[in-house]
């Protein structure tokens, strides 16, 4: 595993991974992320979440709380937000816009035919598995914290809040998958 800083990416070295692709880690983001989470557990127990629930008559905080926590765990692992664009810096010069196309609509029919893909393509790949892997860990960490709701005496766990918690996620997933799609589609690099 590679642990890399605000500097971004490292052009030779971050395809010699097992998947072409090594785990880079934005720190900042990482420990964002556990002090989030940890707040999450922390304020369970607390008396600003039960004066919180007379704003909150539907659990509908949820959406956001677990849509930041995705959006946290996504910028943790993946090779955008503040890196700039990686396609810029792996791009060839020679590469056409033509070849975008190839890269987000040609992935899963060369695997289909084992067909190996570009790098770009598994970089595209690795990045959309990273975005939709995050968002499931902030999905579990709903769970977790339902559960360890259900052990609080004053809280109660609901299969509602797993749901809004789950509509959070999903939201944060789909607008980072937009996000990255769309960034890769205008890299004016090309």
């Amino acid at each position: 595993m590679s642990i890399r800083g605000f500097n971004g990416l490292n052009e030779v070295n971050d395809l010699n991974g097992p998947n072409g692709f090594n785990l880079m880690l934005n720190p900042f983001f990482a420990v964002l992320s556990a002090a989030y989470i940890a707040g999450i557990f922390f304020l369970a127990d607390s008396p600003v979440v039960s004066s919180l629930s007379a704003f909150n008559p539907y659990s509908l905080l949820h959406i956001p709380l677990y849509g930041i926590l995705a959006l946290l765990l996504i910028l943790t692992v993946t090779p955008f937000g503040l890196y700039g664009s990686l396609f810029s810096a792996l791009r060839s010069p020679h590469m056409k816009r033509s070849d975008d196309s190839n890269l987000l609509n040609g992935l899963s029919v060369q695997r289909s035919f084992g067909i190996d893909a570009s790098p770009h393509q598994r970089i595209y790949a690795s990045t959309c598995g990273r975005i939709l892997i995050s968002g499931f860990i902030a999905f579990l960490i709903g769970v977790a914290d339902e559960c360890y709701q259900s052990s609080i005496p004053s809280r109660e766990a609901s299969m509602t809040d797993v749901l809004l918690d789950g509509v959070g996620t999903l939201l944060a997933v789909v607008l980072m998958l937009k996000l990255f799609e769309r960034r890769l589609r205008n890299d004016p690099t090309t």
